[in-house]
């Protein structure tokens, strides 16, 4: 017998803390995002040249099963793992450069929308030096969609 998965709220939470001059600051801040299904969590190993991370459309249907229905997806984190190398996140939209985002050690960027220059991303690529890992989390609203294999 088939098991039905119950949704759940994804909850992230960013947080700033710093002192100067003996005043703390200290900031909270959350995302609250309804209705998650299906949570994927892999590590991308960058090889020669750009390099497709993952890709979005309207079925989510690919050979290399890195391709997810645009959709379902409610959230998505990139981090650059590496402890040296800066990472260039780009993302097309129609096959078009439609924004590139360069990520020091340790940095990430996020996506609460697939929607991006009057568009719907189609892809998501990384330039950096072979060897360098990106992490990444998806949140899909519907179980339909599988993690990909590497």
């Amino acid at each position: 017998m088939a098991t039905s998965v119950v949704t759940q709220t994804l909850t992230v939470d960013i947080s700033e803390k710093i002192t100067l001059n003996g005043t703390t600051y200290d900031t909270v801040s959350s995302l609250v995002i309804p209705e998650v299904a299906n949570y994927v969590s892999n590590v991308f190993r960058v090889t020669s040249g750009p390099n497709i991370i993952l890709q979005f459309s309207a079925t989510g249907a690919s050979a290399r099963n890195t391709e997810y229905q645009v959709d379902r997806v409610k959230y998505v984190r990139l981090t650059n793992l590496d402890a040296a190398n800066t990472a260039t996140l780009s993302t097309a939209v129609g096959g078009k450069l439609s924004m590139a985002q360069s990520l020091a050690p340790g940095g990430s960027l996020v996506f609460t929308s697939m929607l991006q220059g009057g568009g719907t991303i189609t892809e998501i690529t990384v330039n950096a030096t072979a060897g360098t890992d990106i992490g990444y989390v998806i949140a899909l609203n519907d179980s339909g969609d599988t993690p990909p294999e590497e």
